[in-house]
């Protein structure tokens, strides 16, 4: 039986991201244990895919302020709206990393550190 709030909405799709998202920590904790990380190719397709991770799950917080009306006017549409800037900086390391082709400038390794590290910063405001 679905769960509801107050207003009568069902919550199933948060559970099931919850979910979700509790089965993909598990699978990487597995997958760097089996140290399948080891050699470059594994490593990067690892990373990739971790990386979409992130960037689908900053794009959910900020897609569920942005609709919730009770957040209209508040910090907290403020702080859904850094989460796209998380998503999108994160998206930008992602284009950036070292063995993938060039994005906007050639790539080297301090560029794709600085959209992490610039990503970060704005998810710890």
């Amino acid at each position: 039986m679905p769960k509801t709030g107050d207003n009568g909405r069902t919550y199933d799709l948060p559970i099931l991201a919850a979910v979700f998202s509790a089965a993909a920590f598990m699978i990487a904790l597995v997958w760097a244990d089996a140290k399948l990380f080891g050699n470059g190719s594994a490593f990067v397709l690892g990373h990739g895919i971790l990386e979409v991770f992130s960037i689908i799950l900053s794009l959910m917080v900020f897609a569920v302020v942005w609709n919730t009306e009770r957040y209209e006017g508040t910090a907290i549409q403020g702080a859904g709206a850094l989460f796209l800037a998380v998503a999108l900086l994160d998206m930008a390391h992602l284009f950036s990393y070292g063995k993938a082709p060039s994005f906007l400038t050639p790539d080297v390794p301090a560029k794709a550190v600085n959209f992490y590290i610039v990503a970060r910063l704005i998810a710890a405001v």
